[in-house]
C-alpha cells in the first residue's frame, strides 16, 4: 500500500519528483550532509593550532565538568561561557581521555555550525524569496570557507547559528513587533553574546534598525519594542552595577584599546575588501544594491527590517574588527565578521529582484566594474603572508592556491578568478529573470572550491602543528603517571608550544617562567629564579615538582634529576630533591639550529664548585654562508670559523664557583623561515664535571 505523498509522485519525471519534495526535507538533508562532511573534515584536523584560545576553551569545559570554573587553579573570569557549558558534559564523558573529549567537542561543533542553514532559509522565506532561492542561500551559508572553524575548540561554531537566529528573530520583531518575537530576539542575542562577547552589539544594531523602520521616531520605537527595551535596560543596569571590567573579565583589555581614527579607517577599508572575498565576490554587487534599495525603497516592512538590521550589525561588527586590528593584531579578523557572510546571498536576492529597474542594473554593473579594479590593483598575496591569514579561512584558501602555483602566478590567478566573478555579476543584469539562479549557482561553485582549499590548508597546518609541538602520544606527560607537573618555560620559548602541551596534558598544573620569556596567556605564571648554585626557586621557595622543560629554543640539563623522557621540544625531568639546573643553552631551536645570538650558562651545583669542559658540536649547513662565531666568556675569548658543510666541536673549559655565562654571536647570520641563525648546533654536554647529569 502506498502513502498519499508516494502516490502523488507516481508517474512524475525525476526532475518533477525532486521539485515536489518539500523544502523542509531538502533543508534537513542539507544540514545532515553538512554535518557529515564537517565531521569527516574534523577527523583530519588532528591537533588544535590557534592558541591560547583553544586551550582556554578546552580548560573551561574541563573545569566545568569537574565542578569549578578555573584555569590552572586560577578563577577564570571568562564571560563567554556557552561553548564550555555545552562541551562540559562531553569532557565529563571523556574523563582523562583528552583525545576523546577533543573529538566529541569537534562533533558538537560540526553539528552546531551546520544549523546556520535554518535561520538563513527562514529569513529567505520571510523576505518573500522562493523556496528554491531560499535553499540556494542556505547552501551558500553551508559552503562558506569561514565554516572551516568547525573543528576548532573555540566559540565561533556555536555562536554563529545563534547570531544568525538573533538576526532572523530581530527581523521578525521589527516586522511584526509582537511580544514573542521580541522575546525571541532577546533570547538569541543573549545566547550569542554568552557564546561570543562581540555579539553584545546586536541590541544596539536592533535599536538602530528600529529607528530606520519607524522613520526616526524614538517614541514609536520605544512603544513598539518595549519588551526588548526593558530587558536590555535591565541588562545594562546589571552590567553597570557589577562593573564592566568585572563582567568582561578576560576581555577587560577591550576597555583600554586605543581609538586611532586613521588606523581604524584603514582597517575598515581592508576588512570591507576582504569581507567581499569571503562572501563570494560575485554576490557583492547585487547585495549592496539590495541593501540600499531595501532600506530606501522597501517593498515590504520585512525587507526594510532585514536590510536595516543587517546594515547596523555589519557596521558594528566591522568596527569591532577594525579596532582590534588597529591595536596590534594587524590581520583580517574573519572570525569577528563571520555572521555577516550568510546574510550576503539574501541581500543579493533582494538586489536581483530589483534588476528590472534601469538604475539597479547600472548600479550592479558599476559596482562589478569597481570590484574588477580592486581585484587587479590590490593583490591578496599581501594579506596571506606570515600571520596575516591566521584568522581567515578565505585567506587560507588563497594561500593554498599561491603555494600550488607560486606566489606571483597564484596572485594573478586569484585576480583573474575575481575578475571573472565580477563579470558574471555584471552580466546578470542582461538577464534579470535568471540572475538569481545564475548568481547563486556561481557563488556555490566558487565558495565550494574555496572551502575545499581552506580545509586542505587546515589539515596540513594541523598536522604540522602536531609534528612541531605535539608527539605521537600528545598526552604523554599525563601517561607518564608522575602526578602534577610544572612547565619550566625556558628563554625564547614558544607560547604556542606550551599551550599545546597544556591542552593535551591535564597534569600540567602551573607555568614557571624564566627570563627572557613572555606570558603564555592571561592566566599567569610564577617567575622562576636560579640561585648561584643552580637551584630553581619560585616565590622564594625551592621547586621540587616534576618539570616539563621546554626546549623549543633552549636546551637544559638538570642536576640530580632523572630524565623520564625527551620529546621533540620538551623534556620531562624528575628531581630527586630541590630542582637544580647545571647547563642552559639559550637560543638553540628544537631542530638544532642556533640563533644568531645565543648563550650558554653553567652553574656549579650543590658543592659550590664545578670544573670541566662544555662541548658544543657546531656545523654549517651546506647551503649556508661561511661565517665566524665569536665566543666570549669571563677568561675566555675565541673565534670559530665555519665554512658551508663544515663540522666542528667547540670545547670550552671552565673552573667556576658561581654562574658562568658564555656569549655566542655570528658575524654572518642567515635566514631560515622567520629565524635569524648562526649555524646548526648539536646537544651540549658537560664533560668530567662533578655533580653533572649527562644526557
Amino acid at each position: 500500500m502506498t502513502t498519499a505523498p508516494t502516490a502523488a509522485l507516481t508517474g512524475l519525471s525525476l526532475r518533477d519528483r525532486l521539485v515536489a519534495v518539500p523544502a523542509w526535507l531538502w533543508l534537513g538533508g542539507m544540514v545532515a550532509i553538512s554535518f557529515a562532511l564537517r565531521l569527516a573534515t574534523s577527523l583530519s584536523h588532528v591537533a588544535p593550532r590557534i592558541f591560547p584560545d583553544e586551550y582556554i576553551y578546552a580548560s573551561l569545559g574541563r573545569s566545568l565538568a569537574d565542578g569549578s570554573l578555573t584555569i590552572r587553579g586560577e578563577p577564570a573570569g571568562f564571560p563567554a561561557l556557552l561553548e564550555p557549558l555545552l562541551a562540559a558534559p562531553l569532557w565529563l564523558v571523556a574523563g582523562d581521555d583528552v583525545e576523546l573529549g577533543y573529538r566529541l567537542t569537534q562533533g558538537m561543533h560540526a553539528f552546531a555550525v551546520s544549523l546556520v542553514a535554518i535561520p538563513v532559509f527562514l529569513l529567505a522565506r520571510r523576505l518573500g524569496l522562493s523556496a528554491r532561492l531560499g535553499l540556494g542561500c542556505a547552501a551558500i551559508s553551508l559552503l562558506l570557507p569561514a565554516l572551516s572553524f568547525a573543528p576548532f575548540v573555540m566559540a565561533d561554531p556555536v555562536a554563529l547559528p545563534l547570531a544568525l537566529a538573533a538576526v532572523a528573530a530581530g527581523t521578525m520583531a521589527l516586522d511584526r513587533p509582537t511580544r514573542w518575537n521580541q522575546l525571541a530576539f532577546v533570547v538569541f542575542a543573549s545566547l550569542a553574546t554568552l557564546a561570543r562577547v562581540q555579539y553584545v552589539v546586536l541590541p544596539l544594531a536592533f535599536f538602530a534598525a528600529s529607528l530606520v523602520v519607524t522613520k526616526g521616531s524614538v517614541r514609536r520605537t520605544m512603544r513598539e519594542q518595549r519588551v526588548v527595551l526593558v530587558l536590555v535596560a535591565l541588562g545594562v543596569v546589571g552590567l553597570v552595577a557589577t562593573g564592566p571590567a568585572r563582567v568582561l573579565g578576560y576581555y577587560g583589555g577591550a576597555l583600554d584599546l586605543d581609538a586611532d581614527a586613521v588606523a581604524i579607517g584603514r582597517w575598515l577599508a581592508k576588512d570591507l575588501m576582504l569581507l567581499a572575498y569571503a562572501a563570494g565576490w560575485v554576490l557583492v554587487p547585487a547585495a549592496l544594491v539590495g541593501l540600499v534599495l531595501a532600506i530606501s525603497r522597501p517593498r515590504s516592512r520585512a525587507e526594510q527590517s532585514f536590510a536595516a538590521l543587517s546594515a547596523a550589525t555589519a557596521a558594528l561588527l566591522l568596527l569591532e574588527a577594525a579596532v582590534y586590528a588597529a591595536n596590534g593584531s594587524e590581520r583580517f579578523q574573519e572570525r569577528y565578521v563571520i555572521a555577516l557572510l550568510p546574510l550576503c546571498p539574501l541581500l543579493c536576492c533582494l538586489g536581483v529582484r530589483r534588476l528590472e529597474g534601469r538604475v539597479a542594473r547600472i548600479a550592479v554593473a558599476g559596482l562589478a566594474g569597481g570590484l574588477v579594479l580592486v581585484a587587479v590593483m590590490v593583490p591578496l598575496s599581501g594579506y596571506t603572508a606570515l600571520t596575516g591569514k591566521l584568522d581567515s579561512p578565505t585567506l587560507w584558501s588563497a594561500w593554498e592556491l599561491e603555494q600550488r602555483l607560486g606566489t606571483g602566478n597564484g596572485s594573478a590567478a586569484l585576480a583573474l578568478i575575481a575578475t571573472v566573478l565580477a563579470v558574471v555579476a555584471a552580466a546578470t543584469t542582461l538577464a534579470p529573470r535568471v540572475a538569481g539562479t545564475v548568481t547563486i549557482g556561481v557563488a556555490i561553485a566558487a565558495l565550494g572550491a574555496a572551502s575545499i582549499a581552506a580545509a586542505d590548508y587546515d589539515r596540513t597546518q594541523s598536522e604540522r602543528t602536531m609534528l612541531t609541538f605535539g608527539d605521537t602520544d600528545p598526552s604523554w606527560v599525563d601517561h607518564a603517571g608522575v602526578g602534577p607537573v610544572s612547565v619550566l618555560q625556558t628563554p625564547y620559548s614558544s607560547r604556542v608550544q606550551i599551550s599545546s602541551q597544556l591542552f593535551w596534558n591535564r597534569s600540567l598544573t602551573e607555568i614557571l617562567r624564566m627570563e627572557p620569556s613572555s606570558e603564555v596567556d592571561a592566566y599567569g605564571s610564577r617567575t622562576l629564579s636560579v640561585t648561584p648554585d643552580g637551584r630553581l626557586a619560585a616565590g622564594g621557595r625551592p621547586v621540587r615538582t616534576p618539570l616539563l622543560v621546554t626546549e623549543y629554543a633552549s636546551w637544559a640539563i638538570l642536576d640530580d634529576a632523572r630524565l623520564a623522557r625527551r620529546a621533540l621540544n620538551t623534556a620531562l625531568w624528575i628531581p630527586r630533591g630541590d630542582a637544580r639546573v647545571s647547563l642552559l643553552l639559550a637560543g638553540r631551536y628544537f631542530d638544532g639550529l642556533l640563533g644568531a645570538e645565543s648563550s650558554i650558562t653553567v652553574w656549579p651545583g650543590a658543592s659550590g664548585r664545578r670544573t670541566g669542559v662544555v662541548e658544543l658540536p657546531l656545523a654549517m649547513p651546506s647551503d649556508g654562508p661561511a661565517t665566524t662565531i665569536d665566543i666570549v666568556a669571563p677568561g675566555l675569548r675565541r673565534a670559530v670559523g665555519l665554512d658551508p658543510g663544515q663540522r666542528t666541536v667547540v670545547s670550552l673549559p671552565f673552573d667556576i664557583t658561581g654562574p658562568w655565562r658564555v656569549e655566542l654571536r655570528t658575524r654572518t647570520p642567515f635566514w631560515s623561515g622567520d629565524r635569524l641563525l648562526a649555524a646548526k648546533a648539536g646537544t651540549p654536554r658537560i664533560v668530567d664535571a662533578k655533580a653533572s647529569n649527562e644526557q
